[in-house]
């Protein structure tokens, strides 16, 4: 790739108060995004991306382009990854050509893609004894939230480097959470898509269940989109009862859910529906009436889960979390 120099040039809407110099690699359906954002915040800004078109709509006044990964990095004080994995964050931190031999001591890696929990520990410990951190912050927010630069993002690794790296983060989103030490950031995106799968199974699964009984799908998305849980956001139900530990203050008793979803199984099996994820949760709701929980809320069935991973979750303040739910 031909690099493609910088002007002295800045657009208006630039930040001049930062003289921090910044790479962004990966100019993907994200990365081209983030990159924008970052350079309209005034940073001094250089992109690599194998596609040597991919910066292309970046004006060629607030960037200049790299000829390779290393390049990128070389007298870069934060490197921001968006690519699509493991293999590909590992090909432009190590070995020869790559950041690892590139960046100044000091210098920030902050790895915006979902990776995994063991490649991210080991990214940092190699990199440390370059005397270069390595962080993990995956995102959340889709192509919409790059381009408008409000993503969250959840940062794992040494809160110094974090830190360093803060003020180029906030270009790209505006809900950042530093979790804790290098693979919490992962962890914490893990468990936000496997909710995001699980609840693309369970809508999927209880609108086959309505609309298989013959009501009309448009009628029944418009039902129950207006229900309790239809007006909720998708976590806020954690919130109350899970987080506050407040399971013998019934909102909906147990042996009632057990009830509503015997009836709904029943209704399913005289259709020959087969309903999965619906028969596990059964088997948990099962579980937790031999527990004698009958007359607790219906929310204890995260007890049985909880016991079996050999965890504890202690009650949070309520004021704390109304204040979180109502943001």
């Amino acid at each position: 790739m031909q690099g493609r120099q910088r002007s002295d040039c800045k657009p208006k809407e630039m930040n001049e108060g930062s003289n921090m110099k910044v790479a962004v690699i990966g100019l993907g359906l994200m990365g081209l995004s983030i990159a924008k954002n970052v350079a309209k915040a005034g940073f001094d800004l250089k992109v690599f991306d194998i596609n040597e078109a991919a910066a292309a709509s970046i004006p060629e006044s607030i960037v200049s382009v790299a000829k390779t990964p290393g390049d990128a990095g070389r007298d870069t004080d934060v490197v921001l990854l968006s690519l699509p994995g493991p293999t590909e964050v590992k090909s432009v931190c190590l070995g020869p050509g790559t950041l690892s031999e590139t960046l100044k001591p000091g210098a920030v890696i902050v790895d915006l893609s979902t990776n995994g929990v063991d490649v991210v520990k080991e990214l940092e410990a190699k990199l440390k004894d370059k005397g270069v951190s390595f962080l993990d912050g995956p995102v959340s927010g889709g192509p919409w939230g790059a381009a408008d630069g409000t993503l969250a993002i959840w940062v794992g690794g040494d809160k110094a480097a974090f830190e360093k790296a803060l003020p180029v983060l906030k270009a790209a989103g505006k809900a950042i959470e530093h979790m804790g030490a290098v693979g919490t950031g992962t962890i914490t995106k893990l468990v936000h898509n496997t909710g995001a799968n699980i609840r693309h199974v369970m809508l999927s699964e209880i609108m086959n269940l309505g609309v298989k009984a013959g009501i009309e799908p448009l009628a029944l998305f418009k039902a129950i989109r207006e229900g309790s849980n239809g007006l909720q956001r998708t976590f806020d139900g954690i919130a109350m009862k899970y987080m506050d530990g407040t399971y013998d203050e019934p909102a909906f008793r147990l042996r009632h859910a057990h009830k509503d979803l015997r009836l709904a199984l029943e209704l399913a099996d005289g259709m020959g529906l087969q309903m999965d994820l619906s028969k596990a949760v059964m088997t948990q709701l099962e579980a937790a009436m031999d527990k004698g929980w009958a007359d607790r809320d219906s929310s204890a069935v995260a007890l049985i889960s909880q016991q079996a991973a050999g965890i504890e979750i202690k009650p949070v303040d309520k004021a704390i979390l109304k204040e979180i739910v109502s943001k």
